[in-house]
């Protein structure tokens, strides 16, 4: 082949244990991404025409800076959301074509939106003194909303919302005003 096609780029690679590679057909109709398949182990590929790609499928941590949440009743917290997540090795494929991006991109991205807008959405039906009071079933209840916006390609385990008062709220305690 070398004589006939010198233009051509073969690449060899490993999908590493713990991980579902994708090899991505780049020609083709469907915004690039025509076809693609499941790889694991020892895989050689064509740079010009086609992609590999590596998805974890053991969990993973993530931690995201802080936001601002509102509860019922229009007070204001902050959240630094941190949790585990885990992908559905059978839907990658169907991610990819999806999103076209890279899982770290996902991850900020997509993702981040779906945990963030669950946790608000959540938090808008709580009043803040209960979040308090019962921060192992707000954080449930939390968990079982991100489920279900993200059920599709992921699953998700472990939140904490690390949420902190409002200051006026921590300023009242304290003060016992």
């Amino acid at each position: 082949y070398p004589t006939l096609f010198p233009y051509t780029t073969l690449f060899r690679s490993r999908v590493d244990a713990g991980h579902k590679g994708i090899k991505v057909n780049l020609t083709g109709n469907e915004r690039g991404v025509s076809n693609y398949q499941y790889t694991t182990g020892w895989v050689i590929y064509n740079s010009w025409i086609e992609q590999l790609l590596e998805f974890p499928t053991y969990q993973q941590h993530i931690e995201y800076g802080e936001q601002v949440v509102i509860t019922k009743g229009g007070f204001s917290a902050s959240i630094k959301p941190s949790f585990n997540y885990s992908l559905k090795p059978d839907a990658i494929g169907e991610m990819f074509v999806n999103l076209r991006l890279p899982i770290s991109e996902v991850e900020q991205g997509w993702l981040k939106n779906a945990i963030v807008s669950s946790v608000n959405d959540v938090a808008n039906k709580w009043e803040v003194d209960a979040i308090f009071n019962d921060r192992e079933q707000f954080e449930s209840a939390i968990v079982a909303e991100c489920n279900k916006r993200v059920a599709l390609w992921f699953e998700v385990s472990q939140l904490r919302t690390n949420i902190i008062p409002p200051q006026s709220l921590q300023a009242a305690i304290v003060t016992g005003k």
